[in-house]
């Protein structure tokens, strides 16, 4: 296949290996079928999953999940299927990778590094199966999956909006809030921060705000421990000191991944892809969601 995505300007190769049909949450077995693949990342074998509609009238938008956590914490299990199903359900075709640097896939997980490449090349594969219409796809990332979302959208304009739950947008901050995420996850996949000061800004989205190119959803809980809510009001402020378009909703007494506001998380991420994917309707707000510039 063609290379057409790109990371810090050199093409990405990507290929599509195998697909393999999984079981789908019973709920949806009527209406969702999902396959997990595997697929080439330039010399790197990645593990993912595609679910999609049963029924499809022609070619239907994409929406990329990234997943949180790091190596195989976090990595996609029954119950991120089931959500995935859920949101094949709703008329999408739906990938996800595992990522590089686990028990799933090849190579070393940089949390927020080259493994973006195993995100990015998704589009690819999209191109490839062929159902899929490229102009119409979106990303939706949780924690360390929307640090992932707001770099891919620095390093490509394939994408047409992006959402995010939970996400960091200061690691600086994060090793100082939480010195065990330090220690155990950034120091051993990064580096430290002072001999590596630039991967950390790089990994910080706050730092380089104006680079998010998409229409962008932000939600986050007050209450979320993991990433502290005044992250997200930081690149909120900054987001809206560039006139950039985007919504965002802070859930009082949320959690990291709002599982405690499941039903109004899901119904505002549906409506904003919805709106950007599908329908085409401009966004005035909605549930308590806060816009700027549309």
């Amino acid at each position: 296949m063609g290379c057409r995505v790109r990371w810090n300007g050199m093409p990405i190769y990507s290929e599509l290996i195998s697909s393999t049909a999984i079981e789908v949450f019973p709920v949806y077995k009527k209406e969702v079928e999902a396959f997990q693949i595997k697929y080439k990342v330039d010399s790197l074998t990645i593990a993912g999953f595609i679910l999609k509609p049963i029924r499809m009238n022609g070619k239907r938008p994409m929406i990329i999940f990234n997943r949180g956590g790091n190596k195989d914490f976090g990595a996609i299990d029954e119950k991120t299927l089931a959500y995935l199903a859920y949101i094949a359900s709703q008329g999408y075709v739906v990938m996800a990778s595992q990522y590089r640097g686990n028990s799933f896939s090849d190579g070393k997980d940089e949390f927020g590094g080259e493994d973006v490449k195993d995100a990015l090349a998704l589009i690819d594969i999209a191109k490839a199966v062929g159902y899929v219409d490229l102009r119409r796809i979106g990303v939706l990332g949780y924690s360390r999956g929307g640090m992932m979302a707001y770099l891919m959208s620095k390093h490509t304009d394939k994408i047409k909006a992006i959402a995010v739950v939970g996400a960091p947008t200061d690691v600086f901050q994060t090793c100082r809030e939480r010195p065990e995420m330090y220690r155990e996850v950034l120091l051993p996949l990064v580096g430290d921060s002072i001999h590596h000061k630039k991967d950390f800004m790089d990994r910080s989205p706050l730092y380089w705000a104006g680079a998010i190119n998409e229409p962008t959803l932000l939600l986050h809980g007050t209450a979320d421990v993991k990433v502290d809510v005044e992250q997200a009001k930081q690149l909120i402020a900054a987001m809206e000191g560039n006139g950039q378009k985007f919504c965002y909703k802070l859930f009082e007494g949320g959690n990291h991944p709002l599982e405690n506001f499941r039903d109004q998380r899901d119904a505002i991420i549906m409506a904003w892809f919805d709106m950007h994917l599908s329908q085409g309707d401009s966004w005035t707000g909605d549930n308590g969601v806060v816009c700027h510039n549309f």
